[in-house]
C-alpha cells in the first residue's frame, strides 16, 4: 500500500522477520528508501498502534520538527501532518479502524505479502 505523508509517498509494506529477529522491533522507518515497515507478528490492536507510531516518525521527518522543538510546535506540526494524512489517504482510516475494532491484520501482511 501506498502512503502519503506530506509530500512523500512511502510504501508500506509487513516487516520481515529475519529483521524483526535482528533488531527486536516492531515497526521501522525508513525516509531515504521510502518505505515503513510494521510487522505483522503482533495482536491487531498493537498492529495498528506501531503503524501509528511510525507513520509519526513520518510526519515528525516531513514536518521537520527537529531534535528540541517546543511542546506547541510540535503538537501544531503533528496535528497538520495527521489531518493531511487522513485527508490523502482515507484506506489509511479504514485500515487502522478494522484493526482496532474488528481485530483484522491487512490479509496482505498477515501472509508477509506487500500491501496492495
Amino acid at each position: 500500500m501506498k502512503l502519503r505523508v506530506g509530500y512523500r509517498t512511502f510504501t508500506l509494506k509487513p516487516m520481515p522477520g529475519a529483521v524483526q529477529a535482528a533488531t527486536g522491533d516492531l515497526g521501522q522507518f525508513y525516509e531515504k528508501q521510502g518505505e515503513i515497515l510494521v510487522s505483522p507478528n503482533q495482536h491487531p490492536q498493537e498492529w495498528a498502534d506501531t503503524l501509528v507510531h511510525e507513520v509519526l516518525h513520518g510526519l515528525w521527518y516531513e514536518r521537520d520538527i527537529g531534535e528540541n522543538p517546543s511542546e506547541e510546535r510540535a503538537v501544531r506540526a503533528l496535528a497538520h501532518g495527521l489531518v493531511a494524512l487522513v485527508r490523502d489517504n482515507p484506506e489509511f482510516m479504514k485500515m487502522l479502524l478494522d484493526a482496532i475494532y474488528q481485530e483484522r491484520i491487512p490479509v496482505a501482511f498477515k501472509e508477509g505479502r506487500k500491501a496492495a
